[in-house]
Order: C-alpha cells, then structure tokens, then sequence
C-alpha cells in the first residue's frame, strides 16, 4: 500500500507543477489589477485637488506678494490674466488608460486675483505721492506668468508598493517559468528510476513486473501527454511544454531501458534479449526525431536526448554486468547517432557537445572508474572508434551558426583529446600493447594530418580548423617518438630535428600553431637530454664521458640553427608578439644545454681545460653575435666567457692544483679581446638590434673584462712567485704600471683604471707588509711603490693631457686619480718612516719630514701631498702624549711637537692671507690646518702642563697661559684664543678645587697668588671694556668663583682660632674693591664673608675661644665693621647710584 501511495505522489507531483504556475499566473494577474485600481483612485484624488485649488471663491496661496511701497508708476500692474498649468502623471501607461495626452489635457482658466480689502486700512492716495525726478527700481517681487512644463512627481507610498510589487512578482514568474520547470524534470527521472528499481514488494512476483512496467509508461507518457496538451492549449506556455514533452519523451527512453536492464524478475526484467532492446530504443530514437523536427523544437529534443543519456547514469545505483556495460555503450551510440541526425538535419549544435560529453564521460566511468568484468581491447576500441566516426562527421558536416569556427575547433578537439586519452589508458592496461604504444600517436598523427587535408578542401574558410589539425599532428608524432624505446638515447636529437623541420615549415607557410609546436617539441626534447644527463651523473659521477658529451654539443647546434632560421625567416609582427621571441627561446635553450653538458662530463676532470673551454667559446660567440644579431647569443656569450674565467680562476689560485704555464697569458689574451671587441664597435642605424651592442652594454662589458684581465692577472702572479708574498707588492706596482702603458697604447680607459687599481693595492699591500711581523724589503725597496705613484701623481697634475687626449677621460677624473696617488703615496712614506725610524728620534724626525715635505710640495704646487705631509707632523704629536705617561718621559722632546704644531698653526694662520682668491685650495688648507693645528698644538701644551709642571705652581701657570691668550685676542680677535684660554683656566680652577678638598691641611701658597692675579686682571678688565659689558650674569659668575676660591684659600691658609679675622679681612678688602671697581657682586659677597664670619664668632667662636684669641677677634671684626660703616656713611650718594 505504502508503494501505491508513493507513486500516486509522484504522479501528483507532476501534474501538480502546471497548476503551480497557473496558479502563481493568476495571482500576479489580481495583483496587477489591484494596482491599478489604487492608482486610479489616487489619480482621481489629485483632480479634485487641483480643480478645489484654482476655484474663484479660494485664491491660490502662491501669487506674489505686493510690498507696502510707493508706486513707481501712475497705474498699477494687473496680474496676469490666466495661468496654465499642465498636470505631472505617475505613468505614462496610467494615463492612456483614461484616453488623456499630453496635447488635449488643460485645467480650466484662472480668474483674476481678487483683492481683499482689510476693513481697518485705507487705500493709499495716489495722487498725493510726490514721484521721483528720475526712474525707480521696482522692489515688489513679481512672478512673471508661464507655462510650467511637466516634471514627474515623487511616487507615492502607495505606487511604490505596487512597483514593488511588480518586480517582485517578475522575478517569482522568471524563477517560475525557467528554473522550477527543469529542476521539476529531473527530479520526476530520478523518482522514476528508484520507482522502477523499488517496484511493489506487496503484490504477485508474477505480476509486479508488469504493474511497474505500466506504471512508469504511464508516469511517461503522461509527462508527454500533459506538455502537448499545454503547447496546444495555451501558447505562452510554449517552452514550459515542451521542456515536459521532452522529458517525457525521456522518460519513455529510460523505461524501455529499464525493460531489458533490471534483471531482478519481482522488478522488471520483461525483456530478455537485447537486440529487443536496441531495437525498441533505436525505435524510440527515430521516433524523437521525427517527433522533434515535425516540431521544430530544439528543446524537445535537447531534453530527450539528455534524459536519455542520464538514464545510463542510473545504474549507478546497483552493479550492472559487463553485457549490461555493453548495452550502455550501445545505447550511448545510438544516442549519439540521434545528434548527428539533429545536426545535420536541423543544425542543432548544442546536443552534439552534450552527446560527445556523455558519451565518453560514460564510458569513461562505466570502463575504467567503475569496471565490470575482464578486459576487451578490440570491443572497447571499436566503441571508442565509433563515437569518434560519429562526432568527427558531426564537426565537419556541421553548417550552422551555434557552431562558429572556434566552436567547431573546440568540439573537435575535444573528440579527438577523448579518444586518444581513453585509448592510451586501454593499451596501457594490456600489458602486451605497452610496447608498441608508439603505433597509437603515430597511426594518429596520420589521422589528423588526412583531416588537415579534408578541412583545408571542406571549410576553407576556417583556417584556424586546419592549423589545429596540423599542429596537433606535429605533437602526435612527437610523441611517436618520445615512446619509441628503440631510439631511446637519440630521442632529443630526433626531437630536435623535427623540431627545426616544423619550424621551417611553419616559418614558410606563416602557420602560427606549426610555430608555437616547434618551441613545445624542443622543450620536450630538452626534457630527454637531461634525462640523459642524469643517468651519465648516476653512471659517471661526473668523471668525462664523450656520448654524453656530443650529445649536448650536436644539440644545441640543431637549437642554434633553429634559433638563426627564426631569425632569418621571421615574419613581420608586432613588438608584444609572443613568437618574436623564437629566436631567442631556440638559442637560449642550445646554449643552456650546451654547458650543461661541460658541467656534466668535463669539469670535474679537467677543470681548468673546461673553463679555458667555455671562455674560449664565449669569445668565439660574442664575435659571432656582431653577426647573428639575436640577444640570446649575446647574452650567452658573457655567460660562457664569465663562467669560464670563474672556473678557471678557482684551479689558478689553488696552490695544490696543477696548472699548464701557457693557460694564465691565454686566459689573459681572451679578456683582452673580449675587452677590445666592445671597446672598438660602434653601432650603425642600419643595424637590426642596435641595443645589443649598446653604449651601455659595451661600457658595462668592458669594465667586468677589465676586472677579470686584473685577477686573471694576480693569478699568474702568485704562481710565477710560487705563492710567495713578498715580492707581490712589487708585482702588482709592475703590473699596474704595465696596464697602464696597455691603456695608453689600445686606448682603454677600462684597463687604465684597473692599472690604477693595481698600484694602489700594490702601495696598500707594502704597507700592511711593513706593518706585519715578516721578513721586511730595506727601507728603499719600500718606497719604490710609493715613489712611483708619486711620480705619477705629478705627471697628472702638469701634463693631463697626455691621458685626456687617449682616453675618454675628464680632468675632472685624472684630478681625482691625481689626489689619490698623492694621498696614498705620501701615507706609505709615513709607514716606512714609522717603520724604520728608531723610536727615540720619531718625535722630533717625523716634523721634520712633514715641515719640509710641505715645502717640497709646494713648490710643485702639489695640495693633495701637501694635505697629506701633514700626517707626518700629527702622527708625532699622536704619539707625543703616549711618550709621555710612559715610565721615564723625554720632557722636551714631547715638547717638540707641540713647538712644531703652533708653529706650523702661526705659518698658515699668516701665509694662506697672502693667498687672494678665497677658493684656493691652499687658502681652504691654511683656514683648516690653523684651526686644526692650534686646537691640537694648545691641547697637547696643555696635556704637557698637567703632566711636567709641578703642582704647586699649576695653577698659577695656567692661570698666565690663559690671561697671555686673552691679551693676545685683545690685539687680534681669535675665537680660538678665547676657547684656549678658557679650557687652561677652568683645568687650573679644577685642579685648585680638588686640592682644596682632598689636602686641606696644606694649602698652596702660589695659588693665592694666581687668584688674586687673576681677580685684579679680570678688575682691569672690567675697567677697561666698562663701556661694552653685555654678559652681566657670566660676569657675576666668574667674580663669585674667583671670591669663593679666594675664601676657600684664606680659610685653608689662616686655620684654627684665627679664621675669623681672616675672613674679616678678606670681606673687608671685597667690599673696598666693589667700592672702587665699582662692582655690586664684590661687595655682595663681602657681605656674605663678614656675615659668615660673625655668625662663626656669636655662635661657634665665642663658645670655643678663650683668652686672648676671644678678645682679639672680638676687637678685630668690631674695627672692621666700624671701617665699613664708615665707607657706607661716605660714599652713601655714590651706592646709592650704583645700585
């Protein structure tokens, strides 16, 4: 009962969906009406409104106002008589409903405006105004009358529900009529298939067979009957039925399918034979194409024969046996055969892709996916056949325009990609097919050449058809011989061979898919000569293995020459054309292979014979590429000659590594020619690819063969000096003088920078000699380097023009080489002199040397060694404060630096102003140096004081170096001075000051003196510049600290029982200063001492003295403060002003 039940449901369910969408049809329509009954009623409201508006008994609300002014003129302005008003509509289709346009539609004629009079005010008199002499300006605003054009109103809430409501509703229709409809028909198949597999357990075995039988005819062709009913009945349902037509149809399809392929007998199972079988289907075919061509309905037919192929699908469900497999293939052909007659007949594309799909998608899944029973080559090979006979005819005969050449193109690609992929997997599987699977991509390249032909004579017009069909012949026979085991080390000369032939070929016939094959069938043969390559590595390790070897070289040659072939024959195109890049891909990949191959076999071997090898090569190839202008060859040319110097260059500087002698001078002689060959061309305009040999390339190109002709150098130096490094130096001074006659005589300025470079590593490598602990050259050895480059440096700086007239090189740049071979030169004399000289003379020698160096370079006008001979004069006064904290120090020979310093500071402070042009070198030098020098010199005098002057008298010392200075700024202006006398000064105070702390129990007498130098210096001072104190704050500060020393001095002087007379007297000499200064902080701070000193007698002394110290300190601060208070009784009026 339950399966009763289920399957009236699913017939309800299907007669149940045209109802839905009758149904939904319906209520769209009631809704459409009510909406426009509200807008109606809406419409209608709006016309009363506006015919209440323009009555005579109520005014409109929007005439102009009339201000209360006087008139401007004798009459008043009547308003206008009417005023015409065309009505806005919400939509233009609403109105056509009422018969109404734009051009019949009027509001009736306002009236004139009557005036309402106010009871309460009068009428102004006209006559009694007084009018203006001149014309008025009218301030009454006034709305001129117009004709107002329609403008479209905001909708109202009520039209916006119903557009709302509209579009809302087309889309349930638009989801109603497409979607609903086919996923309805799907789902109706799949219910049909588990009803048929299901069947009705309740019943007769006997008779349950035939009861589903009729059931799912019935559900079929009721499905079929109902959608010719709707297409007959009601024709906005047109493809709504026939969407259920063909599903019907398909329905039909699959029962009759179901028939033969449920073999349970309580099921189905009613037909035994299936020839029966394909005989009804091939009926039930033929009768969908005759039903859907007397129709003309490509839906019908799309969706039978795709409900026919999903029924196949089906048995998905259950395990089908091999017959059944077959059957499946059988009915996949026979549905195929059905596009075919579509197509032909009717020029139905679509069904042929979904036919070619589903059927190799079938049979994919149905052999290999999901397999049933053993293995038929022969029977699955003939089925495969078929359904390519079948689509290939499709795609040829085809003439309709849902199959456009790219179209077409694709659909038979596709059928020849499924059938060579599916018959790969088939004689893969049989063992005894393996072998000769070359035969399937050769009999195939076959193939698809004959339908290279047959489309060049039957579609001539769609060349693309033919080029594919030709080009994948090419990748056919490709791969014949990529699987051709008998040729398996020749495979990537073979390939490569093809390779140049198929280019030429494409090259010629200008087929642009014959052209992009070549690069694919070169990349796979690259692919088999590394697989080579790797077995010759496994076999080998590394060691030379000449097959290897010349399959590589002959390799690349047939790459080089498909490379030179795309060249020449190349076609005109575009710069973006990706095949313009031909050339260059072939040559790159013959290069790449070509050291491959040198790696491989060759360098572990004979390294140094690889590198010369590659270099040569790479000369051999840049001469070439002057020639064969692609930019891969020129690119490949410096990695070939660079790879080669480094390779070469690791056996040359290894001590342990043997080394022909003749390697190094021709390594030495390629750099050279490399170097030459960029050097000497020069770009034409007629040239192709002028940017290969660009001034850019060949500057950069010479500089990297400059670098390698310089370290291919130094290698053949240290093995003709047998590694030994101390004659190097020497060496590299030879060597940079020999390239730099190379320079002058090939006019390389490359090379004549890499002479430059030499010598200058030649100088630094003397140097770090000396300064190392080994076997040292004599002193005149060690000065050749520097003397040559001294020398040198001179013939730049008096005769540059026998470089700059050689070479392209500015004086700008020979100034620069100038100042360095000065500089380094004269520093390498500083080495050697700190080297040999004994250390006991270095302090007063090395002055020496630098004051006439100085002299020497100056005569020749040399400032760079004039800057740099002053090395000589700051190294001993470097080395003059470490001589002097030494165990036993030389006093005045680290004085003698010192001298030699402020001297030199004197000379350029006074010669570089007889120097008149402010830019001058030497002017720069002597504004510098002085500074530099007399900073330094002071500094050193002042490391000296604090190191050789005893300190009793240190501070009285500084104390006379730093009022020298400030007598000497006051006859000439010396920042400097001030600074000087400054950092003297203040180290004095300090050192006073940590002596007063750390030893106060022995007071230096000096000190007091130096204090009370320094405060009567600093008094004349104030005397003296009275008129110019700006500083009053550092003023007061320095008298503070002048008078606090003072008082530490006195109080550390006079201990004991007498210190308050002492500091009595000394606030009674402060403020007698400050009267006679006059200086207010003199007298401040001696009020400060003399109130210290009696707070220390009424509250320390007077409890603590006794006897005669009580009285006498009691008598003493009293005269003292009664002398006080007479001065400030006397000169009361004058502290009076100065305060």
């Amino acid at each position: 009962m339950g399966d009763a039940i289920f399957s009236l449901l699913c017939i309800g369910s299907l007669f149940s969906i045209p109802l839905v969408i009758l149904y939904n049809r319906i209520q769209s329509l009631e809704s459409e009406q009510k909406n426009l009954e509200i807008r109606n009623k809406a419409f209608d409201l709006r016309l009363q409104n506006l015919e209440s508006e323009t009555t005579p008994e109520k005014p409109k609300e929007t005439e102009p106002e009339i201000e209360d002014l006087p008139p401007v003129l004798d009459t008043p302005i009547d308003p206008p008589d009417s005023i015409t008003q065309e009505p806005t509509f919400i939509d233009s289709a609403d109105t056509n409903i009422w018969g109404i346009t734009d051009e019949n539609w009027s509001l009736p004629a306002v009236p004139v405006q009557q005036q309402i009079e106010d009871p309460g005010s009068q009428p102004p008199d006209l006559e009694s105004e007084i009018l203006p002499t001149e014309p008025a300006t009218s301030q009454t605003t006034q709305t001129e009358p117009q004709t107002e054009i329609p403008t479209e109103e905001e909708p109202t809430p009520t039209e916006k529900l119903a557009e709302e409501a509209k579009s809302k509703t087309s889309f349930e229709l638009q989801l109603g009529k497409v979607w609903f409809v086919r996923i309805g028909v799907v789902m109706v198949l799949t219910g049909i298939a588990y009803l048929a597999q299901m069947g009705y357990k309740g019943l007769d075995v006997e008779i349950r067979p035939y009861i589903n039988a009729a059931m799912l005819y019935l559900i079929s062709f009721g499905m079929m009957g109902a959608g010719l009913f709707l297409h007959r009945k009601f024709e906005f349902l047109k493809n709504y039925s026939e969407v259920i037509t063909g599903g019907g149809m398909a329905a039909v399809y699959f029962t009759t399918y179901a028939l033969y392929f449920v073999k349970s007998p309580d099921v189905l199972g009613l037909i035994k034979s299936p020839i029966i079988a394909g005989e009804l289907l091939a009926a039930w075919a033929i009768f969908i194409i005759w039903f859907a061509t007397q129709k003309k309905s490509e839906v019908i037919a799309l969706f039978a024969v795709a409900g026919a192929y999903y029924s196949s699908y089906i048995p998905l469900s259950h395990e089908p046996t091999e017959q059944e497999v077959i059957f499946i293939f059988a009915s996949n052909a026979a549905l195929a055969l059905t596009t075919l007659f579509f197509l032909i007949r009717n020029r139905w594309a679509n069904l042929s892709f979904l036919a070619a799909i589903t059927s190799y998608g079938g049979f994919a899944y149905w052999r290999f996916g999901h397999a049933v029973g053993a293995l038929d080559f022969w029977q699955d090979t003939a089925f495969l056949g078929v359904f390519w006979i079948i689509f290939t005819v499709a795609g040829f005969l085809s003439r309709n325009d849902q199959l456009s050449a790219a179209k077409r193109a694709t659909f038979v690609n596709l059928n020849n990609g499924a059938f060579f992929a599916l018959m790969t997997i088939l004689m893969l599987q049989v063992h005894d097919y393996r072998d000769d699977y070359w035969l399937l991509p050769l009999i195939f390249s076959g193939i698809t050449l004959a339908l290279y032909f047959a489309a060049k004579k039957l579609l001539r017009t769609e060349e693309l058809f033919g080029e594919i069909m030709l080009g994948k012949s090419a990748l056919l026979g490709t791969l014949a011989i990529m699987t051709f085991k008998e040729i398996a080390e020749y495979r990537g000369l073979l390939l490569a061979a093809e390779s140049v032939t198929i280019l030429f070929f494409g090259l010629r016939t200008k087929n642009r898919i014959l052209q992009w094959i070549s690069m694919i069938i070169a990349s796979i043969g690259v692919v088999f000569v590394l697989m080579v390559f790797n077995e010759t590595v496994k076999e080998a390790q590394g060691n030379y293995y000449a097959p290897t070897l010349r399959l590589g070289i002959f390799f690349s040659l047939l790459m080089l020459s498909a490379g030179i072939v795309a060249e020449k024959w190349k076609i005109d195109r575009n710069d973006r054309d990706p095949l313009n890049a031909m050339p260059n891909f072939f040559a790159a990949t013959g290069f790449t292979v070509a050291i491959i191959a040198c790696f491989v076999t060759v360098l572990k071997e004979h390294t140094g014979i690889a590198g010369l090898s590659l270099a040569g090569l790479g000369l051999i190839t840049l001469a070439a590429s002057r020639v064969i202008r692609i930019g891969a060859v020129f690119v490949f040319a410096k990695i070939y000659t660079i790879s080669g110097f480094i390779i070469w260059l690791t056996v040359a500087f290894s001590k342990n590594l043997a080394l022909e002698y003749w390697q190094a001078p021709l390594m030495l002689l390629i750099a050279c020619l490399a170097q030459q060959l960029h050097q000497r061309h020069k770009n034409k305009s007629s040239e192709l690819q002028p940017h290969l040999w660009s001034d850019f390339n060949n500057h950069a190109a010479q500089i990297l063969y400059a670098v390698f002709m310089g370290v291919i150098s130094i290698a053949w130096m240290l093995r003709l000096l047998n590694f030994e490094f101390l004659n190097f130096p020497m060496a590299l001074t030879a060597g940079g003088i020999i390239f730099t006659f190379y320079a002058y005589a090939l006019r390389s300025t490359q090379s004549y920078a890499l002479g430059q470079v030499i010598l200058f590593f030649g100088i630094c490598l003397m140097s770090l000699q000396l300064v190392m602990p080994v076997t040292q050259h004599t002193w005149a050895v060690s000065l050749i380097p520097a003397a040559v480059a001294l020398a040198l440096s001179v013939l730049l700086k008096h005769k540059p023009n026998i470089i700059t007239e050689r070479l392209h090189v500015s004086e700008a740049a020979i100034n620069v080489n100038g100042i360095v071979l000065q500089a380094i030169g004269n520093l390498s004399g500083l080495v050697v002199a700190l080297k040999f000289i004994p250390e006991e003379y270095q302090l007063w020698i090395l002055p020496l040397i630098g004051v006439a160096l100085s002299i020497v370079y100056l005569k020749l006008n040399l400032v760079p060694s004039i800057i740099t001979a002053q090395a000589f004069v700051i190294t001993s006064a470097l080395i003059a404060p470490l001589r002097m904290f030494v165990t036993q120090p030389e006093m005045w020979s680290t004085l003698f630096p010192v001298v030699v310093m402020l001297l030199m500071s004197h000379f350029l402070l006074h010669s570089s102003n007889l120097i008149e042009d402010k830019n001058h070198p030497l002017r720069k030098l002597g504004k510098g140096g002085t500074q530099l020098y007399f900073y330094y010199g002071w500094t050193l005098c002042l490391v000296w004081g604090i190191k050789f002057v005893p300190e009793d008298f240190r501070l009285i010392v500084f104390t006379i170096v730093s009022i020298a200075h400030g007598l000497a700024h006051k006859r000439r202006e010396r920042t400097e001075r001030l600074i000087v006398a400054g950092a003297f000064l203040l180290v004095g105070v300090l050192g006073f000051w940590i002596h007063a702390i750390l030893n106060w129990d022995s007071p230096r007498p000096a000190d007091g003196l130096a204090l009370i130098i320094l405060l009567g210096v600093h008094t004349a001072w104030r005397k003296i510049t009275r008129d110019n104190q700006n500083q009053a704050e550092l003023n007061s500060t320095v008298i503070i600290l002048i008078n606090l020393s003072l008082w530490i001095w006195t109080s550390s002087m006079v201990p004991g029982d007498w210190d308050i007379i002492s500091w009595g007297v000394l606030a009674f000499a402060l403020v007698g200063l400050g009267l006679w200064s006059p200086e207010r902080t003199h007298r401040l701070f001696g009020l400060v001492v003399l109130l210290a000193s009696t707070a220390n007698l009424m509250l320390l002394a007077y409890s603590k003295l006794d006897g005669a110290p009580r009285i006498l300190t009691f008598i003493g601060m009293g005269i003292i403060l009664i002398i006080l208070g007479g001065l400030y009784h006397k000169f009361q009026e004058k502290i009076k002003e100065l305060i």
